[in-house]
């Protein structure tokens, strides 16, 4: 088997790789059932721990930061996720420019 027949080969490039994984995030984000269901939850949690937040007693501590935990919870993953997907963007333009 040559460099040129194998699969993995093409994807040495890592602008390359980043961009095709990227672009997978953003495709199981958006078109995949279970994707799709990460981001609305995902949503779902950060509203409701904004609703806590504004509804918790200001002398509540560990009230307010149970709603800070589930909120930054909830945003980191959909944080990654972004990243992902915006370096998958910024590769693509790399590997078109070269």
């Amino acid at each position: 088997m040559t460099e040129a027949d194998d699969p993995d080969q093409e994807l040495a490039d890592p602008n390359l790789e980043a961009a095709v994984f990227g672009a997978e995030v953003e495709r199981f984000l958006t078109e995949d059932r279970i994707g799709v269901l990460l981001v609305a939850r995902a949503r779902e949690d950060m509203e409701a721990a904004q609703l806590e937040l504004v509804d918790a007693d200001p002398e509540d501590a560990k009230a307010i930061r149970a709603a800070q935990f589930k909120y930054q919870v909830a945003a980191r993953v959909t944080g990654w996720l972004r990243d992902v997907i915006v370096d998958g963007h910024m590769a693509r333009k790399i590997v078109e420019e070269q």
